[in-house]
């Protein structure tokens, strides 16, 4: 008889570019999820902080807050004035026009910075896909790419890991035999 790994498991990079960064070597023992290695990230490092940046800037929605804020004031004073018969009909409908207008810049703003929040996710995502992981307990038994190589779409496994416990067994026995195992 002989004895296999449970599981023999071909570790590919999701993306392509170059391997910056090998964590482990052959034989080390790894745990589900555990970054074997990594790829160039310069790019999406730079492009997270952009993200960030942008994900943090408020400066739009509070200015279309005090728009709107100044607006529902001027709309208030008209209207104040209307009654009093200070104001034209007229002058209390653009006011009210004025900050229907100013509501609807304060809604796009925060619909904007959804968008840059969304987009910052984005960033985190594609950082976090550069990075090379243990799809299961194991050990490695082989890195087919150095640091400084290319991973490409028709050559993306740069590890392999296998899970020995449990292991298989096979074993050769006469029929006879196996007929009374079952």
């Amino acid at each position: 008889g002989f004895t296999e790994p449970y599981q023999h498991v071909q570790v590919a990079a999701l993306e392509t570019g170059i391997v910056n960064q090998l964590d482990v070597k052959e034989g080390n023992r790894v745990a589900i999820g555990q970054v074997l290695g990594t790829l160039d990230d310069d790019l999406w490092q730079a492009s997270l902080a952009i993200a960030e940046k942008a994900k943090e800037a408020q400066g739009a929605i509070l200015s279309a807050q005090a728009e709107c804020e100044l607006k529902q004031d001027r709309l208030k004073k008209f209207q104040i004035l209307r009654e009093n018969d200070h104001a034209s009909e007229e002058e209390v409908q653009r006011a009210q026009m004025e900050q229907d207008v100013a509501e609807a810049r304060l809604l796009t703003a925060r619909e904007a910075q959804e968008v840059k929040e969304l987009e910052h996710r984005r960033a985190e995502v594609q950082l976090a896909r550069r990075r090379i992981l243990s799809p299961i307990d194991g050990v490695v038994v082989e890195i087919h790419k150095d640091q400084g190589e290319f991973v490409s779409p028709t050559d993306p496994v740069v590890f392999t890991v296998v899970q020995l416990d449990p292991l298989l067994a096979t074993f050769s026995i006469p029929v006879s035999a196996a007929l009374s195992l079952t």
